[in-house]
């Protein structure tokens, strides 16, 4: 059907897997799912994707111990003897893609360091006097110009 754009989801896969209750506790699990990550990766596959039933809390700690994130709850996802289950869906990112993940959370971060700045720069004002903040200079405030400028973001580089 979407032939055209297969291309797109080639770096993407769904895992599933279980183990018996006799091999349990001994970290087989652990050790399944870190050589299938791996087998992944060398395959080109950097999105990861799996379901945990949301009362199974020992397998969502393995899950996140070794690197997947919880993205959402898919309700009555999963049925077993007859109960529905809510399923937790977990992502994790590898190679090129955890890098992108990476990079995109740095900025972020430093335009959240921006934005906690320029809101003390605005607290600075509303008392007055102060000329100086945490050693930044703080710039005067007119009715015309915005208190957070140019000039005062790249005083941060």
């Amino acid at each position: 059907m979407f032939s055209h754009c297969t291309h797109a989801l080639q770096q993407a896969g769904t895992l599933g897997m279980g183990v018996l209750d006799g091999y349990r506790g001994l970290g087989v699990g652990e050790r399944l799912l870190r050589r299938t990550l791996a087998h992944a990766l060398e395959k080109g596959i950097y999105r990861v994707t799996l379901e945990a039933r949301s009362d199974n809390t020992r397998v969502i700690r393995l899950d996140e111990r070794v690197g997947f994130r919880q993205e959402g709850i898919a309700r009555a996802a999963l049925r077993f003897a007859g109960r529905f289950h809510d399923a937790v869906q977990m992502t994790l990112l590898q190679g090129p893609a955890a890098k992108r993940l990476a990079d995109r959370q740095r900025k972020k971060t430093v335009g959240e360091v921006i934005s906690s700045l320029a809101r003390q720069v605005l607290s600075g004002h509303d008392r007055g006097a102060q000329t100086q903040r945490n050693g930044i200079p703080l710039l005067p405030r007119s009715k015309d110009a915005s208190p957070v400028t140019l000039e005062w973001v790249n005083q941060l580089s």
